[in-house]
């Protein structure tokens, strides 16, 4: 599985951090939501394409609005 992109909420303080990874496995998409750094919970969902994958991670991330921003990887 390759992690192919990272985007996090701006947010250093432990219940207000969200990140979002973008993973590919073999042409099997998953997009993984989490919230905290500390007692991190995670939210995992599961595509067949990566155009519905980023779909998701924009209804997450709110179209980048917010202080979202892409980490480099």
């Amino acid at each position: 599985m390759e992690r192919r992109k990272h985007w996090w909420n701006g947010r250093f303080a432990n219940p207000a951090r969200r990140d979002v990874f973008l993973w590919n496995d073999n042409g099997h998409w998953r997009v993984e939501a989490s919230r905290g750094s500390l007692s991190r919970r995670c939210r995992e969902f599961a595509f067949d394409n990566e155009m519905a994958a980023l779909t998701m991670v924009d209804v997450l991330t709110g179209s980048q609005g917010d202080g979202w921003r892409e980490v480099s990887i």
